[in-house]
């Protein structure tokens, strides 16, 4: 399953861009960045689909707010953590 990520350069950046994001109405989940997207501080968030053009139209128009939006597969393993 692809997922959104919004990557940044520091967790600041990150917690910053979900408080304005969420003024706007959209919701995001903070989350470790992917191991395949690792460019980047190691927090990222993730946007649903059906945000996802409203938060790109959002960075284009306020630039630095983040480093990259990417999709990617989510790399979830249901089982970590399970020893039984």
């Amino acid at each position: 399953m692809l997922v959104n990520y919004l990557l940044f350069d520091s967790h600041e950046q990150a917690l910053n861009l979900r408080s304005l994001l969420k003024d706007e109405g959209i919701r995001t989940r903070i989350a470790p960045a992917p191991s395949s997207l690792t460019r980047c501080c190691g927090v990222s968030l993730i946007v649903a689909e059906d945000d996802a053009d409203s938060v790109r139209d959002y960075i284009e128009s306020h630039p630095g707010l983040c480093r990259e939006f990417e999709a990617a597969e989510q790399d979830f393993n249901p089982n970590r953590d399970r020893y039984c």
